[in-house]
């Protein structure tokens, strides 16, 4: 965002200090991430971003008119993201924001960016795939649930069945079809992370 929203500050100061990382929340989302063969992949979000320090200042009743018209305009902001193909500012400090990034063998992706990364995918020693989610701790979460939000969605991976997963954080039982197996999570305040690591 261009500008912090005028306030007292003291909820934006607490925040900032437990979700530094994670200046937008994702909320109501789906993301799909596909691997090929070869180790490049595509990556789609359909979902909605909260900002925390627009959230922060409608808690607080300091959320003005003149932020609201800078939330507005950082629409342009946000499309200048890696992948992002289109941004819908919704009023109240979220955005409606659908994603596509295809990516080479070896290249790493964050969502939104490097600075947030809320899923990110990662190229690890011997040729290993990463990925990965923020992983919020419950002050974190206290804080998110104090704001408002709801971080709530579902990540979906599908992976080729004839690379090896090495490591498998969902907790329900992958699908398959005849070329990938599917690993799903249900993203929410009580499940917020995942992880699945491949070869």
């Amino acid at each position: 965002m261009k500008k912090v929203p005028k306030g007292k500050l003291f909820i934006i100061s607490a925040v900032l200090l437990l979700l530094l990382q994670a200046c937008m929340i994702p909320e109501n989302f789906t993301a799909k991430i596909l691997i090929r063969e070869d180790g490049s992949y595509h990556f789609t979000y359909d979902g909605d971003l909260a900002s925390v320090f627009a959230l922060a200042a409608i808690k607080e009743g300091t959320f003005t008119a003149e932020n609201e018209a800078d939330m507005k305009d950082d629409e342009e902001n946000l499309l200048k993201e890696p992948g992002f193909q289109s941004v819908e500012y919704k009023g109240n400090g979220r955005y409606r924001v659908s994603v596509e990034k295809a990516g080479q063998p070896g290249e790493e992706y964050h969502f939104i960016s490097r600075d947030l990364q809320i899923i990110s995918i990662l190229q690890e020693a011997g040729n290993t795939l990463l990925i990965k989610t923020w992983e919020p701790g419950k002050q974190d979460i206290d804080q998110i649930r104090m704001l408002g939000a709801d971080m709530k969605g579902v990540l979906e991976v599908r992976v080729p069945r004839g690379k090896a997963v090495i490591e498998n954080s969902s907790k329900q039982k992958p699908e398959k079809n005849k070329t990938h197996m599917i690993y799903s999570w249900q993203i929410s305040m009580e499940s917020p992370s995942a992880k699945i690591r491949l070869k």
